[in-house]
């Protein structure tokens, strides 16, 4: 018989940042007098403008600096107090760049990974090699593992990183920026799977990231680090609490809560012509209008009154039918006519 969740074992952090602050002489990010916790099997992006520290707090995770304030714990251990060799057993930690020798080979490269599970004088064994080898399997590496790394491109210097990171076997797995330098389908591709990596390995991986639409599809959490304070919040509860608009929100663009990514904010939206799409249910090409009409700066309403322009679909699939008795035949058509109604 399933236990109650009641009698269920409460869940145990594999990571905390106890009243945590971070800098180099003062601070430039905190956790405040709270603890922020994390868990095996998570995904957590970590955002935030250029110099807000997000760099700083993965380095301290990883042991690399020791914080001003407060502590990190890993496992039930403080980090910072651990040897260099059980550091790098506990966390692995991919930086956005790495400037190793341009001759070394890739596979060569990720082998230095399982130098922490080595001892000074131990050979290679059996399992260090099936751990390059699962490694660059996963980051798709393999077909270029014979190759120098200065001959490498800089997308492919990233999957190289993410390899070692991974040979490492490590329970937490922070990344710095790791879709850099890829292009398009790559960063989403990579999001995708650090998520399935996290839940199939049961590993903790936090990664900061300027990708802001992968992070909100597909993070387990976020956490977001404004005016000197790290927030760790659902990306639900960030859209909803308006701290993206408050980190990320410019003049020219704020977030829409429709269709939970960053739009275009109109200036002079009361000079904007108003519109409101009438069109069969379920019909694909609604969608495809009403982004052509919001691209041109006009503002969709929500109710109707004679200052709406109403748009309108025939059930049988006609064109668009527009005042005026004009029509539109294509999306060309709709964006020449809306363009046509002047200047605002």
């Amino acid at each position: 018989m399933a236990s109650s969740p009641s009698n269920a074992s409460p869940r145990v952090p594999i990571l905390q940042l106890n009243s945590l602050a971070l800098g180099y002489t003062t601070p430039i990010l905190s956790t405040g007098t709270h603890s922020v916790k994390a868990y095996n099997g998570q995904t957590i992006a970590l955002l935030g403008r250029n110099g807000c520290g997000k760099t700083t707090l993965l380095r301290a995770i990883a042991g690399l600096l020791p914080p001003l304030e407060g502590c990190v714990i890993a496992q039930d251990a403080p980090i910072a107090s651990l040897p260099h060799r059980d550091k790098a057993r506990l966390v692995a930690f991919a930086p956005t760049r790495h400037t190793p020798d341009g001759n070394v080979r890739v596979k060569e490269l990720v082998m230095l990974a399982r130098f922490p599970h080595q001892g000074w004088f131990k050979t290679t064994s059996p399992h260090d090699y099936a751990a390059v080898e699962t490694a660059m399997r996963l980051t798709q590496t393999t077909p270029f593992a014979d190759r120098r790394i200065g001959t490498l491109s800089d997308g492919e210097r990233q999957r190289v990183w993410l390899a070692m990171a991974l040979a490492q076997e490590t329970p937490i797995l922070l990344l710095d920026e790791p879709s850099a330098f890829l292009d398009f389908p790559s960063k989403g591709n990579l999001v995708v799977f650090l998520r399935h990596l996290a839940r199939t390995t049961h590993r903790l991986i936090i990664y900061s990231t300027h990708d802001l639409q992968s992070a909100l599809w597909c993070s387990d959490r976020l956490w977001i680090a404004h005016n000197a304070t790290l927030y760790d919040t659902l990306p639900e509860e960030a859209a909803r609490s308006g701290i993206l608009n408050a980190v990320f929100g410019t003049e020219s663009s704020t977030f829409d809560p429709k269709s939970f990514t960053f739009t275009l904010r109109t200036k002079n939206a009361s000079n904007r012509p108003r519109f409101r799409i009438v069109s069969p249910p379920e019909d694909p090409d609604f969608l495809y209008a009403r982004r052509v009409l919001l691209r041109l700066g006009w503002q969709e309403a929500i109710s109707d009154d004679p200052s709406v322009i109403t748009i309108t679909k025939a059930q049988d699939g006609a064109a668009w039918r527009l005042p005026d008795g004009e029509q539109a035949n294509s999306l060309e058509s709709l964006s020449a006519w809306a363009e046509r109604q002047g200047e605002f």
